[in-house]
């Protein structure tokens, strides 16, 4: 088994989806193994439990990282800063810079299987090689 640590972007407490983003893009050994798997297991604190997963599209990346900016201002710099390391190009927080980050490094977003009803008990769509 494998175990990696990821940054949750967004947390909906209602469907206990969590989203995340793979900041090595869709070739992250974690990525690489979700994919090979067909799934994951999440550990919420609680333990873990089987997940379904589905890989955000451009449109909804761009408006989870937005609101992740926007919670997370005193960070920005920071923030700023790792991303520049991980894309190898100095991301601003414009909307270009937003769009072609979402296009560069995927979001998944994750949730225990059988928790809400608006996810299919399933693994997500492959990623890209």
């Amino acid at each position: 088994m494998h175990h990696a640590v990821v940054e949750v972007t967004h947390y909906d407490r209602v469907t206990g989806e969590a989203t995340v983003m793979a900041g090595y893009g869709p070739r992250a050994d974690w990525v690489r193994n979700i994919r090979a798997a067909g799934g994951a297991s999440l550990d919420f604190g609680h333990g873990p439990r089987p997940a379904a997963y589905r890989v955000l599209d451009v449109d909804e990346a761009i408006e989870v990282f937005r609101h992740y900016e926007r919670r997370n201002v005193l960070l920005l710099p920071g923030i700023r800063a790792t991303l520049w390391v991980l894309l190898g190009w100095r991301y601003d927080g414009s909307e270009p810079a937003r769009r072609r980050l979402a296009e560069q490094l995927p979001m998944l977003a994750f949730r225990p299987v059988g928790y809400g009803s608006h996810l299919p008990d399933k693994p997500g769509p492959a990623l890209g090689a």
